[in-house]
C-alpha cells in the first residue's frame, strides 16, 4: 500500500499547485519534509513523479484532448490531474506496469469520491495503453483539413506531436525563436526536459584533501559524483539522499549552487580586500561565495524582507562566514548612504527564471511577454541605483538566471549606453575553452554548457563620470 500513499502525496502536491498557484519546488519540499520517515527511494519516487507530471503538462493535456470522443468536453480539476498522472506513468515510468498505472489512478479517483468518472478515466487510460503497445508516436493524431496534401498533413501532425512532447508554452518558444532562431529555440526546449544532477560547490577555503574525503563519503552512500567542467570547486551528484543529510553539509564544507551561478566567483576578479554589495542577495549563495574570497574584505547583503534576510543569515552561519553584514532593503529605492561606497556591486536581479526550468519545472507556466516587460522595468530601477553605489573605478557585475535578450543583452547595453559604465572583458577571468564569451558578456545555455541558463555582464565605473542628461 506504500505506493498508493506515494501517489496520494503526489496528487495533493498537484492539487495544491493548481488551486493555490504555489511553485511546485516549494510544495514538493514541504511534502517530503512532512514525510521524513519515508525511505529515500520513496521520496525520490514522489519528487520525480510530481516534477515529471508538471514538466510534461503540455504534452499530457495534448494527449487528453486527442483521446476525447467529443473535442468540446471540458476536463478540469482533479479529473484532469488524475489523467495527467496516469498517462505520465504509462509513458515514462517503466518500473510501473501499465495495468498498475491504470488501476492505481482509478483507485485514487474512488478515494476522492469520483466514482462517476471512473469509466471516463479508464477509457482514456486504456486507449493510451493501446497506443503505446502499437508503438504510436505519443499524442500524434493526423487531423485532415480540406485542400492539404497527405504529406503536409503528416508533417503538421508530427510537428504538433513533437512540440507537444516538449511541453514548452508557445509564447516562450516564440520569444526564443525571435531571439535565437528556431533551431536554438527547439534545442532549448528539449534541454529543459532533462533531469539535471544536483550541483554542490565546495567552500574555496576547504583544502583538496578534505574535499576528496567528503566526496568519497558521499560515494560510499551509493551516489555518483563527477567534478564539474567549468568551476573546479563544483561537483555534480546523482543518486543521493536529501542534500542536508550528506556528509559535510552540516559542517559547511559545501553548499548547493549550480556551476553557472558559481562562475560569479571567477567573474568578480576579486583581490581579497574589497567592499562588496549584493543588492538582491537571498538565499545568499552568491554573497557567501564572494565573502569566502575576501580574507580582508567584507560583503554587505540586502534583500527585501526579514524572511529573505533570515535565509541569507542561515546560509552564512552554516558556511562559517563572518564577514557578511545583512540588512533589509529594497533595491529599487535609492539609498544615499551607499553612494560610491563599494569596490564591487553584484546585481543578480529578479528575473523570469527561464534558465532554471530544469530546477523549477513550472516557471514556464508563469512567464509571458508582459511579465518580461515588467521585469525589465524593475531591473532598470535596480540598476540605476546600483551604478550610484559603485565607487569610481569599481566593478559592477550584472547577472540573471534567464535566457532572453530583453533581460540580458539589452540590459547590458542599457548599462553601457544609458548609465555610462564601461564594459570589461570577461575572457581573462573565465576558463579559456568556455564557449559563448562575447567581450564583457557571457550567456550560458543548458544544451551547450550543460549548466543552468545564466547570463553575466561585467562593467567598470569610469574614474571620472561623464555628465549625463
Amino acid at each position: 500500500m506504500r505506493e498508493e500513499n506515494e501517489r496520494e502525496i503526489v496528487l495533493h502536491i498537484l492539487q495544491e499547485r493548481e488551486h493555490k498557484k504555489t511553485f511546485s519546488n516549494v510544495l514538493i519540499r514541504r511534502a517530503l519534509d512532512a514525510h521524513d520517515d519515508m525511505e529515500q527511494s520513496e521520496k525520490a519516487f514522489i519528487k520525480r513523479f510530481a516534477e515529471g507530471v508538471i514538466e510534461r503538462e503540455g504534452e499530457l493535456d495534448h494527449t487528453i484532448r486527442q483521446h476525447l470522443k467529443n473535442p468540446s468536453t471540458q476536463v478540469k480539476g482533479t479529473v484532469r490531474i488524475l489523467l495527467r498522472m496516469g498517462i505520465y506513468q504509462i509513458r515514462y515510468m517503466d518500473a510501473v506496469p501499465d495495468f498498475a498505472a491504470v488501476n492505481e489512478t482509478l483507485n485514487l479517483a474512488k478515494a476522492h469520491h469520483l466514482q462517476d468518472k471512473v469509466g471516463f478515466l479508464n477509457a482514456i487510460l486504456r486507449s493510451v495503453c493501446r497506443e503505446k503497445e502499437a508503438g504510436a508516436v505519443p499524442g500524434k493524431k493526423t487531423i485532415f483539413i480540406a485542400g492539404e496534401s497527405g504529406a503536409v498533413r503528416a508533417q503538421r501532425a508530427l510537428t504538433t506531436s513533437e512540440e507537444a512532447a516538449l511541453s514548452m508554452p508557445e509564447e516562450i518558444r516564440a520569444i526564443w525563436e525571435e531571439d535565437y532562431g528556431k533551431e536554438t529555440a527547439g534545442a532549448l526546449a528539449k534541454a529543459m526536459m532533462a533531469v539535471r544532477p544536483v550541483c554542490i560547490r565546495f567552500d574555496p577555503r576547504i583544502p583538496e584533501e578534505k574535499r576528496q574525503e567528503t566526496i568519497e563519503k558521499i560515494r560510499a552512500l551509493g551516489a555518483t559524483a563527477e567534478r564539474a567542467k567549468w568551476v573546479p570547486d563544483c561537483w555534480y551528484l546523482t543518486k543521493i539522499p536529501a542534500v542536508t543529510k550528506l556528509p559535510g553539509f552540516s559542517e559547511g564544507i559545501f553548499t548547493v549552487q549550480d556551476e553557472s551561478s558559481a562562475l560569479i566567483g571567477m567573474a568578480a576578479g576579486l583581490s581579497g580586500d574589497e567592499t562588496v554589495l549584493d543588492l538582491c542577495a537571498a538565499p545568499g549563495g552568491k554573497s557567501v561565495l564572494l565573502a569566502s574570497l575576501l580574507p580582508r574584505g567584507k560583503v554587505l547583503a540586502f534583500d527585501l524582507s526579514r524572511e529573505k534576510t533570515d535565509r541569507i543569515a542561515a546560509n552564512a552561519a552554516r558556511m562559517r562566514i563572518d564577514n557578511i553584514t545583512i540588512r533589509e532593503g529594497d533595491a529599487t529605492q535609492e539609498n544615499p548612504e551607499l553612494f560610491s561606497s563599494a569596490d564591487f556591486v553584484l546585481c543578480d536581479v529578479p528575473c523570469s527564471g527561464l534558465g532554471v526550468i530544469t530546477r523549477k519545472r513550472d516557471i514556464k507556466y508563469h512567464v509571458d511577454a508582459e511579465k518580461i516587460r515588467s521585469l525589465v522595468r524593475l531591473q532598470r530601477k535596480i540598476l540605476a541605483n546600483a551604478v550610484r553605489y559603485v565607487r569610481p573605478g569599481g566593478i559592477l557585475l550584472y547577472s540573471t538566471c534567464t535566457i532572453d535578450l530583453a533581460e540580458n543583452d539589452r540590459q547590458a547595453a542599457y548599462l553601457e549606453k544609458q548609465l555610462g559604465l564601461v564594459p570589461t572583458d570577461l575572457a581573462p577571468l573565465l576558463p579559456k575553452d568556455m564557449p559563448g564569451i562575447r567581450g564583457n558578456c557571457l550567456q550560458l545555455f543548458p544544451h551547450i554548457h550543460h549548466t543552468d541558463g545564466f547570463f553575466l555582464a561585467r562593467f567598470q565605473k569610469p574614474e571620472k563620470e561623464a555628465e549625463r542628461g
